[in-house]
């Protein structure tokens, strides 16, 4: 029986691939995109916005982190070198996987409160934008099962795709995620802090440039 494998996905191996590369340069791309992202947000939120320094550590965090999370995820999608595409697409995906869970802790109207009638109830931007946010996370776990069932191929030719183009689906549903939930302040920059746009609006772009760009060619051996 063929192994389950979606070439689409931020996961995706090729048989035969070695793992001598370091880990110090594995890593160290998704780390500079990670505190790229986390200086970002802290300028916009806490230097040129009114949010306090003492919601770094979670409230700007999720922020930081969804964000690197979103870049990430894009970039591996359409990355030739399967180990960088494994490894950027593993520190893709934990990064969503902490934005779930510390949003899940901060969605209350104290955060959120344009999220929220006055009854406590979510609008339906609001919930429009965590189904598509459920969704796309769902389909990213899905496209990780996938990947650890490919550990079990024997050839490469033995492969086939479960649901192509699972990677531009989960692209377009993160997309909009954050569509939904600030899209009524991506057209009035006069709002925006120190001029620098929306995180949501910076994803939004980038989920954009991910789905439609192809894959890089693989480099010669």
């Amino acid at each position: 029986m063929p192994a389950l494998v979606c070439d689409d996905g931020p996961f995706t191996k090729e048989a035969g691939v070695s793992n001598l590369e370091k880990p110090l340069s594995r890593h160290l791309f998704p780390t500079a995109v990670f505190l790229a992202c986390m200086v970002y947000a802290i300028f916009r939120y806490n230097v040129f916005g009114e949010v306090s320094p003492e919601q770094i550590p979670l409230f700007i965090f999720n922020k930081g982190a969804s964000f690197a999370g979103v870049i990430l995820l894009g970039w591996s999608r359409c990355e030739a070198d399967p180990r960088r595409r494994r490894d950027w697409g593993m520190a893709g995906m934990n990064l969503i996987l902490l934005h779930v869970i510390i949003s899940l802790s901060l969605l209350t109207p104290a955060y959120f409160g344009k999220f929220f009638h006055s009854s406590g109830m979510m609008n339906w931007q609001a919930e429009t934008s965590m189904l598509c946010g459920t969704l796309s996370f769902l389909l990213l776990c899905w496209l990780f099962v996938a990947t650890l069932q490919e550990k079990k191929k024997a050839k490469a030719a033995a492969s086939t795709s479960l649901l192509p183009g699972a990677g531009r689906t989960m692209l377009l549903l993160a997309g909009a995620h954050v569509a939904f939930m600030g899209y009524a302040g991506w057209l009035k920059p006069k709002t925006w802090h120190g001029y620098l746009p929306p995180i949501t609006l910076l994803s939004f772009v980038v989920v954009m440039i991910f789905i439609l760009s192809p894959r890089l060619s693989k480099k010669r051996r």
